[in-house]
């Protein structure tokens, strides 16, 4: 058993130092986390109401019960002031971001769905609010579910076809928003393909619901005459029909309030554009001589983007990675300092002053700067705002190994080419194998050192278990390998593997040039401090040095006197390393 147990300096002098302030932004960040949480307010509404719609696929009547279970807290009093509540903060911060957004055309293909998603909204919301709620509440007009899907079903099917839109179109403009929020979550990699499920069954099965409802309807209609009375076309005169006839005026004219708030709004764009035009830009040189023109408080991501020039921005310009990041080199003079959100990412990634995120960094003077991603990956951007060398990079807490062939020049010195190659080769598919059955990844081969990473998939505690499991598989095998080789060839295998945990980015890597070979990559401290860790297992006298942190979160019990400290050269963490040496 290998364990017991289980379980660069300044450009310019005199720069403006951005940390040793704090800007007047906290407003603008209050309104993001607003607008988040009143999005995920009237999310938690449109989740219920779908589900609710579901219950149609067992009858009409489950659709009803349902409805005191999952609809109803919402239509009390305190759910009537946190649902328009939330919806007309919402509404108005989104009519507000439009205003202040500098670009509508050229913006990825996710970001300008969802601007339009959320502008329809309204439009087909209003009257659906307009004829239920207050029907209800002004004129006491039924709004069972009985009541307003047999209304849909037998008198006014294009109301049930705009109903139904509505629901597609909500469901997608919070996905979209959920997406957003989720992407650089270190666990969004593993939860993508469930949420996905439910993105796509949600609404699926919700307009099965309806129109199996709608069915029961068909029935009920045959079987009771009395049913289609009560729910068929109103007499005209009655008290009722003159309550639909108000309330559809009045749903006309807040619809038409909501078009003539977004007309404003994009009119007070292009004012504030002409104006600003006339009054007041900036230019924004990059390397090579290019220089745009842009109006005085356009992002440098934003001035990129209208001028067509490569500039990575993984998360979409919101501030949340920090892949657009941007050299200044002049201009340092008219820069604003940065918000809060800029501020938090800079200090996260130790940026040094003269460094900014291009997505927050709107200049007020004449800028230059320089963009920080490699030119050569940038020109690979997809239109969506990924990269197009990387697929779905996140930060995730992951464990690596590394292991390596130790005193390989012994081992092949003396022997025909082929047969050292045959030996090395023994080596690398006896550590793959072990890599592999235990759910990790082989990352890279150089020479007779394998690196390999667990958590692509799994959890953290999970990853260094397989890890601590296929360091004991890979000794099995070099076992094994002695065993085989050892007499015929005179081989003796001696190894050392080093284990760590800690986050990194992990993504696809895409070899263009090899017809798209996609091999997975990570980058960060992890996989520095295993292959450190590697080299000083001789050292120790051990085959395996694991760090502490592997262990605590495989749930390894280990004497607590097995563990000395070392100091791993290059490491972030400047404290020293507790480790654990196997033999």
């Amino acid at each position: 058993m290998l364990f017991k147990g289980h379980g660069l300096s300044p450009i310019a002098d005199g720069m403006t130092h951005f940390h040793a302030s704090t800007p007047p932004f906290a407003a603008t960040l209050f309104e993001r986390r607003l607008r988040l949480a009143t999005g995920l307010v009237l999310f938690g509404y449109s989740t219920c109401h779908f589900t609710n719609h579901t219950f149609g696929l067992v009858s009409l009547g489950a659709m009803e019960t349902a409805n005191g279970l999952l609809v109803y807290p919402w239509t009390t009093m305190g759910g009537h002031v946190l649902l328009y509540g939330s919806f007309g903060v919402h509404a108005a911060l989104g009519l507000k971001a439009l205003f202040l957004r500098r670009q509508l055309l050229r913006i990825p293909l996710t970001e300008a769905a969802q601007i339009v998603l959320g502008l329809l909204v309204p439009i087909l919301l209003i009257s659906h609010v307009v004829q239920v709620r207050l029907g209800d509440q002004l004129y006491d007009l039924r709004d069972s579910y009985e009541a307003v899907l047999s209304s849909f079903w037998l008198v006014n099917q294009d109301a049930l076809a705009r109903q139904l839109a509505l629901l597609l179109i909500v469901w997608a403009h919070g996905c979209i928003g959920i997406h957003a929020l989720l992407r650089l979550r270190p666990a969004y990699g593993a939860l993508r393909p469930w949420l996905a499920a439910i993105a796509l069954l949600v609404p699926l099965l919700a307009v099965a619901g309806v129109f199996s409802a709608g069915g029961d309807i068909d029935r009920l209609v045959q079987k009771d005459p009395a049913f289609a009375a009560r729910n068929g076309p109103l007499e005209p005169g009655s008290a009722a029909m003159l309550a639909r006839i108000e309330l559809g005026t009045l749903s006309d004219r807040l619809t038409l309030g909501w078009v003539a708030l977004v007309a404003a709004t994009l009119a007070a764009r292009l004012a504030r554009g002409a104006i600003a035009q006339k009054f007041g830009t900036v230019s924004v040189s990059y390397p090579g001589g290019q220089t745009v023109r842009v109006t005085r408080g356009f992002s440098v991501l934003e001035a990129s983007r209208w001028a067509g020039l490569p500039h990575a921005s993984v998360c979409g310009g919101r501030g949340r990675c920090s892949t657009c990041r941007v050299r200044v080199l002049g201009g340092h003079a008219g820069l604003p300092p940065p918000n809060a959100v800029e501020r938090a990412t800079l200090q996260r990634t130790g940026a040094p002053p003269y460094v900014r995120l291009a997505c927050q960094l709107r200049p007020t003077t004449d800028v230059s700067v320089v963009p920080l991603l490699a030119p050569g990956v940038a020109e690979a951007r997809l239109s969506d705002g990924s990269l197009g060398a990387f697929r779905a990079g996140q930060e995730r807490v992951i464990a690596a190994l590394f292991a390596d062939l130790r005193e390989s020049t012994r081992l092949t010195a003396g022997r025909l080419p082929f047969d050292a190659l045959f030996l090395v080769d023994c080596w690398i598919q006896a550590v793959s194998t072990a890599v592999r059955q235990q759910g990790g990844h082989v990352t890279s081969v150089a020479g007779d050192g394998v690196m390999a990473v667990f958590g692509a998939e799994v959890d953290e505690s999970t990853a260094c278990r397989q890890a601590l499991a296929a360091a004991a598989a890979i000794r099995r095998n070099v076992i094994a390998l002695n065993g085989d080789l050892g007499a015929s060839l005179n081989a003796n295998f001696r190894f050392g593997v080093g284990i760590h945990v800690g986050l990194a980015v992990i993504g696809e890597a895409t070899v263009q040039q090899n017809d798209g070979l996609r091999a997975l990559q990570f980058f960060g401290d992890p996989g520095n401090v295993a292959s450190r860790l590697e080299s000083l297992t001789k050292e120790h006298g051990c085959d395996v040095l694991v760090s502490k942190a592997v262990l605590d979160k495989a749930a390894v019990e280990i004497e607590a006197g097995s563990f000395f400290e070392i100091t791993v050269r290059g490491r972030n963490e400047m404290s020293p390393l507790l480790v654990c040496a196997i033999s």
